[in-house]
């Protein structure tokens, strides 16, 4: 086969546009996305909550926390910015307030809203949470090492924060 250079350096070039885009269509880049194949966790959380002795459901409103049982429930909220309205957040603080775990994961103050609607004194300021001597790896990595007292994690000598 007799290809000129021209033809070669045309092959190449979709060889890489097909490559980037099937990349580009596969993956996300959205934040806490569950096909964000960055280290915010995101990619993870789908195995982590697929496990055989917890049931995972993905809800997309605040229907669902009249259907579950608040004591064996812990739901991760990502990213709720002001999403919420008044309803809402008295729903979902209702659902707190009977027992129930929320997890907020956020990069912004934008949660702010949805954590005073539930009456919360917890603020997210958008500084990161950095420790300089007990960390996994780095200071960007805190590691809770005094968790002994929480139920909910009473088989753990520490958590890793990110």
């Amino acid at each position: 086969m007799n290809v000129s250079y021209p033809q070669l350096a045309v092959l190449v070039l979709l060889t890489c546009l097909v490559g980037g885009l099937f990349v580009g269509i596969s993956t996300s880049g959205v934040a806490y996305g569950p096909y964000n194949y960055g280290w915010d966790g995101g990619s993870e959380l789908r195995t982590a909550t697929s496990t055989d002795d917890a049931d995972s459901v993905i809800g997309l409103s605040t229907n669902r926390y009249g259907e579950i049982t608040p004591e064996e429930t812990v739901t991760i909220t990502i990213d709720p910015a002001n999403r919420y309205s008044p309803s809402e957040r008295a729903t979902v603080g209702s659902f707190v307030s009977r027992g129930g775990t929320l997890v907020v994961a956020s990069d912004t103050n934008d949660s702010n809203a949805l954590l005073e609607g539930i009456g919360s004194t917890i603020r997210i300021n958008g500084t990161p949470v950095r420790d300089e001597q007990n960390n996994f790896r780095t200071a960007a990595f805190p590691t809770a090492t005094n968790v002994s007292d929480q139920p909910s994690v009473r088989d753990v000598d520490a958590l890793t924060l990110n």
